[in-house]
């Protein structure tokens, strides 16, 4: 971000942050230098769960909290398993490191342990990419999938997967 204010050649900014509170900084400097920033599926802020614009003067944030995201999935996987006892389900995510990650299970799990015939297997890490998450436990396992549910966090790849089986 810092290289392209300081080239100014651009206009606007559109950021899909991963982590919005390290952003403020950088989104404050482009806004100063009179670039137009949008954050798309996450803000930029310390309030990783909140789509209201944190930083004065952000031109818009189009997004869905973290949290609601995370509610969708696990209802998600409560519709693909139906009345399925026990219900195998597994969910994948770029990475469990990521503070927005904590925020999007958490609110997932609130959904599961609602349902006990919905057993959370084995997740993983998928790292943002197909090949390790198709290799990864339990999409590697002689489990057959019923069910297959995705959820992309952005079209730069930030990708989750969950899967009833």
């Amino acid at each position: 971000i810092q290289d392209a204010i300081v080239s100014k050649k651009y206009d606007a900014f559109v950021i899909t942050p991963v982590n919005g509170a390290v952003l403020v900084k950088p989104t404050e400097d482009a806004i100063k230098a009179g670039i137009k920033v949008v954050a798309i599926f996450n803000g930029i802020g310390p309030d990783l769960d909140s789509i209201k614009p944190q930083v004065k003067g952000i031109s818009s944030v189009i997004g869905q909290r973290l949290s609601v995201n995370g509610m969708l999935i696990g209802q998600w996987i409560v519709n693909a398993c139906g009345k399925k006892n026990p219900c195998n389900a597994a969910y994948m995510p770029g990475s469990f490191k990521q503070g927005t990650e904590k925020i999007r299970l958490d609110a997932l799990n609130k959904v599961l342990n609602a349902h006990p015939n919905i057993k959370k297997i084995q997740s993983a890490e998928a790292g943002y990419l197909a090949a390790p998450a198709l290799k990864a436990p339990p999409l590697s396992s002689p489990v057959r999938m019923t069910q297959r549910i995705s959820a992309s966090s952005s079209s730069c790849g930030n990708s989750s997967f969950s899967a009833a089986l």
